[in-house]
């Protein structure tokens, strides 16, 4: 999302005529980029000039520094991003055709499945679309969507993606906790994740879990 601010008063540095485009991008490299889910980290990426005023103003203050060691892991990843995301996206694209028109299945969130409300937004400006799609399940009640959860065998409960194995979160688990109000996300969200696993192995766990 962009977002028009009044940099009247910024740096000359962000004193720039008024366009579209993007002056800074931030990447997780927490997520794809490492790939391996066992590292904490992020990515800037931005012009010299402003990069070099982010350093020495922010960065000599507050930066932290990344070690050796986890630059190596997220230089490990980089060299297989490529062919990640080809197969997570391949199979993410066979999992979602297999689960539309399911009976315990009101719709599928996926931004490149035909069907999503911004499909030919999403089209236009992505060549690819990662391995995430939500179910919104068609259930009565928060005890019979866990119960489904419950059955769900090759899917790990996490909140992070973007590494090498498939994962879920259902947000029935986040609701009627003590002192806690109820998400806005509604109760018979799931959150899904293609890993790097067969297609076919993902896809015949939660076939069987929603055998209700």
């Amino acid at each position: 999302m962009l977002t028009a601010i009044d940099n009247s008063h910024a740096s000359p540095i962000f004193q720039q005529p008024a366009k579209m485009g993007v002056d800074i991008i931030i990447h997780s490299a927490t997520k794809y980029i490492n790939g391996h889910s066992d590292v904490v980290a992020g990515v800037v990426c931005s012009s010299h000039a402003i990069i070099k005023k982010m350093f020495i103003d922010e960065y000599m203050i507050l930066g932290g520094i990344i070690s050796p060691h986890d630059a190596s892991l997220i230089i490990r990843g980089l060299r297989t991003l490529p062919i990640r995301m080809e197969r997570v996206q391949s199979s993410t694209q066979v999992i979602v055709a297999a689960l539309k028109g399911h009976k315990a299945i009101k719709r599928i969130l996926y931004p490149f499945d035909v069907d999503f409300p911004q499909y030919e937004l999403a089209k236009k400006q992505m060549s690819g679309c990662g391995g995430l799609f939500t179910i919104e399940f068609d259930l009565p009640d928060i005890e019979a969507l866990l119960k489904v959860v419950g059955k769900v065998k090759r899917w790990k409960i996490a909140v992070s993606w973007g590494g090498h194995e498939a994962l879920m979160l259902p947000m029935a688990a986040l609701y009627n906790l003590p002192g806690r109000d109820n998400p806005h996300i509604p109760w018979n969200y799931v959150r899904f994740y293609v890993g790097l696993e067969e297609p076919e192995y993902l896809l015949e766990d939660l076939l069987e879990a929603l055998e209700i």
